[in-house]
């Protein structure tokens, strides 16, 4: 039978069901972090982000008791408050109503409850999109993060903190995101449709159908953004051919929705 002594007998002992490699991990991080703050990075580059957590507040009294002396200097500097991990915030009743907006129409609800999950375990868009990557892999993880980013960064208000005015570099990004995740942006309201004497072989529409084409106009119709141009075309035919045909027709939907706010049409 193994002996475990020392500091790993003693994480065993504040944790139930551990074994002794994690208990080992955490013993060498409690004795080697020279703070709290310290302490909990090292755990969550051992663990996940749930096990993280539940091992930090395990054992965070038997890191101060190990580094008594050096963790009563290291307080009269450093508030406790600045070493504690944020809490990440909650999904309220407020927003998971606008992620059912956004996602049910593409989204599985094994998706859209694994999305609620990590917003939960999320302080940053940064974090959000990391594990949404290791999650639903990297294709999967970033078209449902693009759908979402916008909304995520106001509830825990993280867009305030950006500029009101882009510059056209970083409205150049979020298109090419737009065209390689394949999820209109919110922010970029410009989409495309064929005009209705666009012929199947114009350069917007050559790939597409005559039967596409009259599909497209009707769906268009309803539409107001790129978004909602997105959807429709999504559900009308399928995410494969929906999306080529939606890059297909974007330019064109993007001039004929200026043309109509100029009062052209």
């Amino acid at each position: 039978e193994t002996v475990v002594n020392g500091a790993a007998a003693e994480v065993m002992r504040l944790i139930d069901d551990i074994d002794i490699e994690a208990a080992e991990k955490i013993a060498d991080a409690v004795n080697e972090a020279a703070s709290k703050l310290e302490l909990h990075n090292m755990l969550m580059k051992q663990f996940d982000n749930e096990l993280s957590g539940k091992y930090y507040n395990a054992v965070k009294q038997l890191f101060i008791d190990t580094h008594k002396n050096e963790q009563e200097t290291a307080e009269e500097t450093q508030p406790e408050a600045a070493e504690q991990p944020a809490q990440p915030k909650k999904v309220d009743n407020v927003m998971k109503k606008r992620l059912h907006a956004i996602l049910d129409d593409i989204a599985t609800f094994d998706e859209f409850s694994g999305t609620v999950a990590l917003i939960n375990q999320s302080n940053t868009s940064q974090q959000l999109y990391i594990n949404m990557m290791q999650r639903f892999k990297k294709d999967r993880g970033r078209t449902l993060y693009n759908a979402i980013k916008n909304d995520f960064r106001s509830f825990i208000g993280e867009d305030k903190k950006v500029k009101k005015h882009r510059t056209k570099r970083a409205d150049n990004e979020q298109q090419n995101s737009v065209q390689t995740a394949a999820v209109p942006a919110e922010a970029a309201p410009t989409v495309s449709v064929p005009k209705e004497n666009a012929s199947p072989k114009s350069k917007s529409a050559d790939k597409l159908t005559d039967e596409e084409l009259a599909a497209v106009r009707e769906i268009m119709e309803g539409c107001t953004s790129s978004h909602d141009l997105y959807i429709g075309v999504i559900k009308r035919f399928k995410r494969s051919r929906g999306l080529a045909i939606y890059n297909s027709v974007k330019d064109e939907f993007h001039r004929r929705q200026a043309a109509v706010k100029g009062g052209e049409v």
